[in-house]
C-alpha cells in the first residue's frame, strides 16, 4: 500500500516537473524567436477606440497565437484555455508571458468558462480565445465567441497574421512557427458587433462572417509583409547612397588578420608548454591520486658550472 502510494506520488512529481520545464522552455524559445522578429502592427488604436466604452474580444486561429501572445504580453488580458492536459501547457505558457487563463472549451467547462469570460469583459477586460480551438476544424469558427459577444456586448476584434517565411508543425492546425528574423505583420481587422436578439440571430450566418473578417484580416497582414519586402531593396539602394563613402584599402586589414592568426596560436602555445614543463614544489591532485609521478624540481644551484681560472 505504501509502494504504491510512493509510486503515485513520484509518477505526479515526474508529470508536474515535465509540465514546469517543458512551457519554461518553450517560453523562452517563444520570446526569443519572437524578439528576432522584424514584425510591424496595424490598426491597433482602432481596435483600443472601439473597446473604450466596455471590454473587447481579441480573436484569431490557434496557429497563429504565437505572435499576438508575446505583442499582448503582460497587458493584464485574458484567454480562454482548455481543461485538457495541452491547455495546462497553453495555461503554464501564457503565465511566463503575463496572460492570465480562463479554463474551458466547447467540450469540458464551456458555461463556466462563458461566464468568467463574459464577467471580465462587463468589467471592461479584455478576453482573447481561438473560435477554431480546441481541436478543430481548422480555420472555422464556432458558435462560443458569437455567443460571448451577445452576453457580454463587446465588439469582436479579428487578429490577422502573416510571416514571411514559417514553419507548419504537424498538428490538426498546421501550427506556424516563424523562421528567425523573418518579417510578420500583425493586423487588426475591423470590429464585429451582433446587437441582435440571440434568439432572432442566425449563429451559422454570424460564424461565417467572422470568418470572413478573419481572412480580411490575414489578406492585409499579407499584403502589408509583401509591400515591406518590396521595399527594403530601394531602402537599403537610398541608404547606400546617402552614406556612400571610399573603401578602405584591402592589403593592410589583409595582413593585420593574416598575422594575427598566426601570433596568436604561437602565444598560445608558449603560455600552454610554460604553464605544463614549470617546475612545482608541491604535488597536485595528480600527483596525490598516483596518476602521474611526482616531479621533483631541479636545483639550479647544484647544477651551475663553475669556472676557475688558475693561476
Amino acid at each position: 500500500m505504501k509502494l504504491s502510494r510512493v509510486r503515485l506520488w513520484l509518477r505526479s512529481l515526474k508529470d508536474h516537473l515535465s509540465l514546469v520545464l517543458t512551457s519554461g522552455l518553450i517560453a523562452l524559445v517563444g520570446q526569443a524567436l519572437c524578439r528576432s522578429l522584424r514584425y510591424s502592427v496595424s490598426g491597433e488604436s482602432e481596435a483600443e477606440q472601439a473597446g473604450n466604452d466596455k471590454g473587447k474580444l481579441l480573436i484569431t486561429w490557434h496557429h497563429l497565437t504565437l505572435l499576438p501572445i508575446f505583442h499582448l504580453r503582460r497587458r493584464g488580458h485574458h484567454a480562454i484555455v482548455s481543461l485538457s492536459r495541452h491547455g495546462e501547457h497553453q495555461h503554464r505558457i501564457l503565465r511566463h508571458f503575463g496572460w492570465s487563463s480562463i479554463r474551458g472549451s466547447s467540450r469540458r467547462g464551456q458555461l463556466r468558462a462563458l461566464r468568467q469570460a463574459a464577467r471580465h469583459l462587463k468589467q471592461d477586460g479584455t478576453v482573447a480565445l481561438t473560435p477554431d480551438g480546441p481541436l478543430g476544424p481548422s480555420e472555422r469558427c464556432q458558435p462560443g465567441c458569437v455567443y460571448l459577444a451577445l452576453t457580454s456586448g463587446v465588439p469582436i476584434i479579428p487578429i490577422g497574421i502573416h510571416f514571411e517565411r514559417c514553419w507548419r508543425l504537424p498538428t490538426w492546425d498546421g501550427y506556424m512557427i516563424p523562421a528567425p528574423f523573418t518579417r510578420a505583420h500583425l493586423h487588426y481587422g475591423k470590429p464585429l458587433r451582433f446587437d441582435s436578439d440571440r434568439h432572432s440571430l442566425d449563429v451559422e450566418q454570424a460564424c461565417r462572417e467572422v470568418e470572413q473578417a478573419m481572412a480580411e484580416a490575414i489578406a492585409v497582414a499579407k499584403q502589408a509583409v509583401e509591400q515591406a519586402r518590396r521595399q527594403a531593396p530601394q531602402q537599403n539602394a537610398s541608404k547606400d547612397e546617402a552614406s556612400a563613402r571610399p573603401a578602405p584599402p584591402m592589403l593592410p586589414w589583409v595582413l593585420y588578420n593574416l598575422g594575427l592568426a598566426l601570433f596568436f596560436p604561437l602565444v598560445v602555445v608558449f603560455f600552454l608548454h610554460r604553464y605544463l614543463t614549470r617546475a612545482r614544489a608541491r604535488p597536485g591532485l595528480l600527483q596525490r591520486l598516483g596518476i602521474r609521478p611526482t616531479h621533483v624540481p631541479r636545483n639550479a644551484a647544484l647544477e651551475r658550472v663553475i669556472w676557475m681560472h688558475a693561476v
